[in-house]
């Protein structure tokens, strides 16, 4: 299985995501503008996913839950299976679950179920990458933050040539307009501590996910949301 995700916009947001399984060839992908799950039925023609093909018990992807209202700012929530074939039948290997406003963005984690399968996962997922990775450094008054430049991962190729449809690489190629960037904004200590205090009412700085609610400020500190977006991380920690 390879799970493939394209981010853009100036605060680089998650776009699209691209679910392969190799040896069926089966192939479904998901992108902002709609936040529905589409499914490959032929060569170049896909479909949406239909609430009659959800959880089908034993399938390598397998669709628990699509479009369910989270009653926060990223407001619909999807939840896949994914499988492996063992010689006692399907064994859950881990939880895709993805949460998104449709025409804005989305956010999404692996769960893995089982600590050894990370042996055999690669990519972001897998083994800790090399130290001498490129990265980016941001530093405040309290906080710290380290952005992965993401080079070591990249996918070479189109959308397209990837395995998704020609609708969705339409799509994501509009996204990708050049704007100025989140990273190039600066944020000044006053509201550097008013983007702490909002993030404070949903998250806690030392609690499971202190890098959630780093992401949490930083965000907030330069225009990009809210106490939505606080609240947004919130439900999907919990969830």
């Amino acid at each position: 299985m390879q799970l493939l995700a394209s981010y853009s916009g100036s605060g680089f947001t998650t776009q699209g995501l691209l679910l392969l399984e190799k040896n069926s060839g089966r192939t479904m992908e998901l992108t902002a503008q709609d936040c529905a799950w589409q499914q490959k039925a032929h060569e170049s023609d896909w479909r949406q996913l239909a609430q009659t093909e959800l959880s089908t018990e034993g399938a390598n992807f397998d669709v628990k839950e699509t479009g369910k209202d989270t009653n926060n700012f990223l407001n619909m929530e999807s939840e896949v299976m994914l499988n492996v074939q063992s010689e006692h039948g399907p064994r859950k290997v881990a939880r895709l679950l993805v949460h998104c406003k449709p025409d804005d963005h989305m956010d999404f984690k692996i769960s893995m179920y089982d600590k050894n399968d990370m042996e055999h996962a690669g990519g972001e997922i897998g083994a800790t990458p090399d130290e001498k990775e490129s990265h980016l450094s941001f530093f405040s008054s309290k906080l710290s933050v380290k952005v992965k430049t993401d080079d070591n991962f990249q996918a070479p190729g189109t959308w397209v040539t990837l395995g998704g449809s020609k609708a969705a690489e339409t799509y994501l190629n509009s996204k990708m307009q050049p704007t100025a960037s989140l990273l190039s904004m600066t944020c000044t200590e006053v509201a550097e501590r008013e983007a702490e205090t909002i993030c404070g009412k949903h998250l806690q700085r030392d609690g499971n996910h202190p890098e959630i609610f780093a992401d949490c400020v930083f965000d907030i500190c330069r225009g990009a949301g809210g106490e939505e977006v606080a609240q947004s991380a919130a439900a999907f920690i919990a969830a």
